[in-house]
């Protein structure tokens, strides 16, 4: 999987807000005998238009290594209902967030995680809201990662 694009000139205007389709390589080492190995064994992606499309086995480590939660466990109260949930994105690559099968009671801002910072965003609960403690792990999903389950 290579993204190329076949513009000559300076970087036009057609690529804004982003960049040029770029192709990331997942070298095993950091030279080129690891870049072509990495080619010829098809580990690459393709980043382009605020997306990044490969097979899930790179992806789903991308973004594993890349996005984290620094505060994955939130107290939200019926006096105290909203918070910030901190993610921190160690990627040179935007990554958008949404919230998936949330029950109702249970409000995200989705939010665009900022290259090589930490980014808040709010969480919070409506007043009616089940007491109690409740797990939300795998409920928010990347609009940006696109991967395809089988290797490309």
């Amino acid at each position: 999987m290579i993204a190329t694009s076949d513009e000559h000139a300076p970087l036009s205007d057609r690529y804004l807000p982003h960049h040029r389709p770029v192709t990331p390589a997942f070298a095993k080492t950091a030279d080129m005998a690891g870049l072509r190995e990495a080619f010829f064994q098809r580990r690459t992606a393709c980043w382009g238009s605020g997306q990044v499309w490969g097979a899930a086995e790179w992806l789903q480590g991308l973004w594993a290594g890349s996005v984290s939660v620094l505060n994955p466990e939130l107290r939200l109260t019926r006096k105290a209902r909203s918070t910030a949930l901190q993610f921190r994105n160690r990627s040179a690559i935007p990554c958008r967030i949404v919230l998936r099968q949330s029950p109702a009671w249970l409000r995200i801002t989705s939010t665009e995680l900022k290259p090589e910072r930490i980014t808040a965003t709010k969480l919070s609960i409506t007043e009616d809201a089940p007491v109690g403690e409740h797990n939300s792990k795998r409920n928010s999903k990347s609009q940006t990662f696109a991967w395809n389950p089988r290797k490309t």
